[in-house]
């Protein structure tokens, strides 16, 4: 009588664990979920302040990524200043390094830009 006892409060007690599991991951999802919409959020707002005022130059490839996710590296020069970021690599997937592309960038502060290939740049 004893054992069954013993068994079935470590019964109960898994299951309270699988709950409380449970809310913890679901807390790491929704923390996770509320970062990556507000990072999205500000990409937004970049690209639209980007659109209201800017200027195009000729940059160059100088890295690319396609593993998860496709993002480029790029290298551009506006008077005498060197500026380097990284962009969606949304379309012309075929650019390999060192290929020369266009970006538009905010002129108050160019190391706000998009690219040719990022999919914003004709919205």
């Amino acid at each position: 009588m004893q054992k069954k006892i013993e068994i079935q409060s470590v019964q109960k007690m898994k299951k309270r664990d699988y709950i409380k599991l449970f809310l913890i991951l679901f807390g790491i999802a929704l923390i996770f979920a509320f970062f990556f919409s507000k990072m999205d959020k500000k990409r937004k707002n970049e690209h639209n302040l980007i659109k209201s005022d800017y200027k195009v130059t000729k940059g160059i490839i100088t890295k690319k990524f396609v593993y998860k996710g496709s993002t480029i590296s790029v290298k551009f020069k506006i008077g005498d200043t060197i500026y380097e970021g990284s962009d969606a690599l949304d379309i012309g997937k075929d650019k390999k390094v060192g290929d020369s592309l266009l970006i538009k960038y905010y002129p108050k502060d160019p190391n706000l830009f998009i690219t040719e290939v990022n999919s914003e740049w004709e919205n």
